[in-house]
């Protein structure tokens, strides 16, 4: 039995322990029924590595314009002229919208004559024939003229990321992904994570074990690819600074970058202050990292970057975890001043993506993250082996960052799907006992679904 816990640790770091006590009512908030468009199963993996075949395919989702002309809708002609030219290069590709009235498990499309169309995602086949939704989407827009839940839903059924950048940036970002980062590639055997710990029952410790010792395990122990093994850099502890994640980062040349640590969510009264600082890592001595200092390196141009930290991401308007810790508490005033900062996507990513030598993709968490999504409360088991799948088993076997991700997708899918089991059983045998075991299902279910990649989705680093 898993009794509900009297406090939570986070990893949102807002100058204070990062523990609060949960809210009275929490055995509310667990028996809170999940939204059936964030419980439905994922796709069926299948090898899709050929985003180029007609039968998988390759899409752009924009924002839909008031006053546009249905065609030009179609046809995209108002996105950004480097989206434009992506578009061509990869024609044919279909451009689909996302209004005000959108749906969740639809896509607006536009058939031959630019009239609008909207196409179930679920029952679309999958490609870029008439009809078909593609395997793998790209987004491009903030989360505010897309909002962070579109990504969320399509990404249950497709591989999908984003691209919030300004035109310089994105400009930057197109240029090199036309090129597949030929000039200015890593080592491709070469991985760097990197966790802070700060000890004392903090939840870096968690993510420590929890996250980063589970990814740099499938690299430091990798028998069948002896390069991965020796390529393998691992910084922790005292030693998780700053100033040695960048030197590791410029001399290293690592084609994956792992992170844990806070996010920074500060000062908590000025939104404006928090959003230009929101989510960066919090080292070892509690100083947040400088996204201007990691970009112009250049030494993370063509790598993959998973940060594990509150709001590594971004935030949203509309916190899913809203009622989970006591009101007044530390961390309910963290949660309601990240959700103030609204929708948007965090600094690290954009300065990363749209450096002078662009990072390839950024993974990381929309919102908190807590112990009890990495760490399963009764069992004390980690939860990070599809982390680890995902970094390592996955990407270095060649498949696409957006496919590679579907171990986490899957992930999260279990528990929403075990979740819907447990609270149906609490409602129909009374079963009180379990709601410690349903509130660990409904933390993590949020927790991992706010997973997202920011950056193209056909990305890869290492060919099978």
């Amino acid at each position: 039995m898993t009794v509900l816990p009297e406090t939570l640790r986070f990893d949102a770091w807002g100058g204070a322990e990062a523990l609060s006590p949960v809210a009275d009512d929490i055995a509310d908030w667990a028996m809170r029924r999940i939204p059936a468009k964030d419980r439905e199963l994922p796709a069926a993996l299948v090898d899709r590595r050929d985003w180029r075949h007609p039968e998988v395919g390759w899409g752009i989702v924009l924002p839909e314009k008031p006053g546009l002309l249905e065609d030009a809708h179609g046809l995209a002609s108002n996105a950004p002229a480097p989206i434009r030219a992506l578009l061509a290069a990869r024609a044919p590709a279909p451009v689909f919208r996302v209004g005000s009235d959108w749906r969740a498990g639809f896509l607006r499309g536009y058939d031959a004559e630019g009239r609008p169309k909207d196409y179930s995602v679920v029952g679309s086949k999958i490609g870029t024939g008439p009809g078909c939704v593609p395997q793998y989407l790209l987004i491009v827009g903030s989360p505010e003229d897309i909002p962070w839940e579109v990504q969320y839903d399509l990404q249950l059924r497709r591989f999908v990321g984003r691209l919030d950048l300004p035109s310089d940036g994105l400009a930057r970002y197109v240029e090199a992904l036309l090129g597949d980062w030929d000039s200015i590639g890593p080592s491709p055997s070469h991985t760097l994570g990197w966790s802070v710990d700060h000890g004392g029952g903090d939840i870096t410790t968690t993510m420590r074990h929890a996250v980063g010792r589970m990814i740099a395990s499938g690299f430091l122990t990798d028998s069948t690819t002896p390069e991965l093994a020796l390529g393998a850099r691992f910084i922790t502890g005292a030693e998780a600074s700053h100033a040695a994640l960048q030197e590791a980062i410029v001399g290293h040349r690592p084609s994956l970058i792992y992170t844990t640590s806070h996010g920074a969510t500060m000062p908590l009264d000025d939104a404006a202050a928090m959003r230009a600082q929101l989510g960066l890592p919090v080292d070892a001595d509690f100083t947040t990292a400088d996204p201007a200092a990691l970009a112009s390196g250049g030494g993370a141009a063509g790598a993959i970057w998973y940060a594990h930290a509150c709001c590594s991401a971004g935030s949203t308007g509309r916190s899913a975890f809203d009622g989970v810790l006591a009101a007044g508490s530390h961390g309910a005033r963290v949660v309601s001043a990240v959700a103030a900062c609204g929708d948007v996507t965090a600094p690290l990513p954009r300065a990363l993506l749209g450096a002078q030598r662009p990072l390839r993709a950024f993974v990381g968490h929309v919102e908190p993250t807590f112990d009890w999504s990495i760490v399963q409360p009764e069992t004390k088991q980690h939860l990070g082996p599809s982390l680890r799948e995902t970094f390592h088993r996955n990407l270095f076997l060649g498949q696409p960052v957006g496919m590679a991700l579907d171990a986490v997708r899957q992930t999260g899918a279990a528990f929403l799907h075990s979740y819907d089991i447990l609270r149906e059983m609490v409602i129909s045998e009374d079963a009180r006992g379990e709601m410690g075991r349903l509130l660990a299902l409904q933390l993590a279910a949020r927790d991992w679904r706010s997973i997202v990649l920011l950056g193209d989705p056909t990305c890869r680093i290492w060919s099978a």
